[in-house]
């Protein structure tokens, strides 16, 4: 009773590991967006669920043998491991005849039957899971209309909305920091475009530093890629994936680039990218961004965003 027990633990176990599978198995598909540390993870549980299927195999088959007192021979413990899909069944007709080998490989089959509809179920599962997670990132928020009331640089201003000013952050863009070269400048682009107007603040991502990161039109005009546009800010890669159409900033900043406006005019040890900026002292050298084309730029997109944006 006590190994049969086991057995059952051991079937529950194969369960749990099918339907982990098929949970991980949406995730290892090219066309799933997703960040290159998730994929490595997903690849991880992927490799661990194979190795998790043998060992319970295994298992099973130790348990059984010990219940049945069938004398396990080295061949078949090795072929367990590396070719249980011929031994197994083997093992079944030798350790129950022709007429129980036969119900064992009926119940076998039975058994592979239901881990195949586990398995489905956890991948039905995580595509559900993505498929809500894509629709809620669709639908933006209502866009909240104020009057931008002072611009604190060239990718933040202060807003007057109902319920009082509210600190944002243009998403998907980043503009020289202070000390660097043209933040002057595009603080003044900034400022000579919105301040004292009314414009639409749509928010993208979570509120970072007390800023709500937004994209923010004034009128028709995205205010964030027309700072791309002028040269003024970087189009940031990691976060234009929260963007629906965020790979036209990376064609915004290549026509700047190519047109050497603001920034691109200056020689490339002058105009370091922001995010590199920040972490000047921990760098040993920056990156050269003077011959990256439009493919370069969207190849380094998280579609899922990033953080990153929590540093601007």
């Amino acid at each position: 009773m006590g190994s049969m027990n086991s057995k059952h633990k051991v079937l529950a176990a194969l369960g749990a590991v099918a339907f982990l599978s098929g949970a991980v198995g949406p995730y290892l598909d090219t066309s799933t967006p997703l960040s290159s540390g998730y994929l490595q993870l997903a690849t991880a549980v992927a490799i661990g669920t194979v190795l998790a299927t043998i060992a319970l195999i295994v298992a099973w088959y130790h348990i059984d043998t010990n219940e049945r007192h069938y004398k396990r021979s080295l061949w078949l413990n090795g072929g367990m491991i590396g070719l249980s899909i011929i031994c197994f069944p083997y093992y079944l007709f030798r350790s129950r005849g022709i007429r129980g080998g036969f119900i064992a490989l009926g119940l076998v089959l039975v058994a592979l039957i239901g881990l195949s509809i586990l398995s489905f179920a956890g991948e039905s599962a995580t595509n559900y899971a993505l498929a809500r997670s894509s629709a809620s990132m669709s639908e933006p928020e209502p866009a909240l209309v104020g009057t931008v009331e002072s611009i604190v640089d060239g990718d933040t201003l202060e807003v007057l909305v109902d319920g009082g000013s509210i600190r944002v952050g243009l998403h998907g863009i980043d503009a020289p920091e202070s000390g660097q070269p043209f933040f002057s400048e595009a603080t003044l682009a900034l400022r000579s475009m919105v301040e004292g107007k009314t414009v639409q603040v749509q928010r993208i991502a979570g509120t970072n530093r007390d800023r709500m990161l937004a994209r923010v039109y004034q009128g028709s005009k995205d205010v964030n890629g027309e700072l791309i546009k002028q040269g003024m800010a970087y189009a940031e890669r990691l976060t234009l994936g929260q963007i629906e159409d965020g790979w036209t900033y990376c064609e915004f900043e290549f026509a700047a680039r190519s047109e050497k406006r603001g920034i691109w005019a200056l020689p490339w040890d002058d105009r370091i990218a922001p995010w590199e900026w920040r972490r000047r002292n921990e760098l040993d050298e920056f990156a050269d961004y003077s011959d990256e084309t439009v493919d370069d730029c969207t190849a380094e997109i998280n579609p899922q965003g990033s953080s990153v944006s929590a540093e601007n």
